[in-house]
């Protein structure tokens, strides 16, 4: 040291020591305490929740109470109209979809009010347009939410089960979102 600062400074504090517990390492790669190199360790890490991730939330085919197939929608529903071999075709619960918008700060639908289930669905459905994201349902009744769930792009996912018909709902997304719900 020996320089005209050296007054200011506390004879008991070793300055030529790394700080905060790093280590000189003089070149050689740093490693954790299985020996193997930190950056491969972070890079193991990263790869096994992305995994654990893929395994939580797979993306899912539709539920049995919302079809694919708008006229196949058995059990749901009112009658409609007949088709040409004079059978009752029953209108789907993705026959009454409605638009929702959730571009805006708060990432939920209706940005004001709530939307109500029907008697059409058994369950809350929805199709994202323009993203997979995750997205969950809250109720007003009660002021808690189901806990976010995996929605496809193009795909509908149900996100509620079994809620009464007339029940006040909004949805809350992880993020902006546009597409179809069905309730």
């Amino acid at each position: 040291m020996g320089g005209d600062g050296d007054q200011y400074l506390n004879p008991d504090i070793n300055y030529s020591a790394p700080v905060h517990g790093s280590r000189k390492t003089r070149g050689k790669v740093e490693t954790g305490r299985t020996g193997m190199p930190n950056r491969v360790r972070i890079f193991a890490i990263i790869s096994a929740v992305i995994t654990c991730l893929a395994v939580i939330a797979p993306i899912s085919a539709a539920h049995a109470s919302a079809p694919n197939d708008v006229n196949s929608a058995e059990g749901q529903g009112t009658p409609g109209p007949t088709n040409d071999g004079g059978s009752v075709v029953i209108q789907s619960c993705y026959g009454n979809a409605k638009s929702y918008d959730a571009y805006n700060d708060y990432f939920y639908w209706p940005l004001t009010g709530y939307a109500k289930t029907t008697t059409a669905c058994a369950d809350i459905n929805i199709k994202p347009t323009d993203r997979g994201i995750y997205a969950q349902v809250c109720f007003r009744r009660t002021g808690t939410c189901n806990g976010y769930k995996w929605a496809a792009r193009n795909s509908w996912t149900v996100i509620a089960t079994n809620v009464l018909d007339g029940t006040d709902y909004w949805l809350d997304f992880s993020g902006v979102s546009r597409g179809l719900v069905a309730a």
